[in-house]
């Protein structure tokens, strides 16, 4: 009884990290996927606010 307990652990342990490693590859590839349109965004603003103050 106890060694199943022992392997269901295991197992849980087991897809714990396989899941934070694809979180955060998904994050990671998701921050990649914006990082253009938040740049455009960025660079829009700072041309407006430079306009703003001449």
């Amino acid at each position: 009884m106890i060694a199943l307990v022992v392997i269901v652990y295991i197992v849980h342990l087991g897809l714990l990290v396989i899941l934070t490693i694809v979180a955060v590859v998904r994050a990671i590839n998701s921050r990649n996927d914006w990082r253009p349109i938040a740049e455009k965004h960025y660079l829009e603003n700072m041309t407006d606010e430079t306009s703003e103050h001449n």
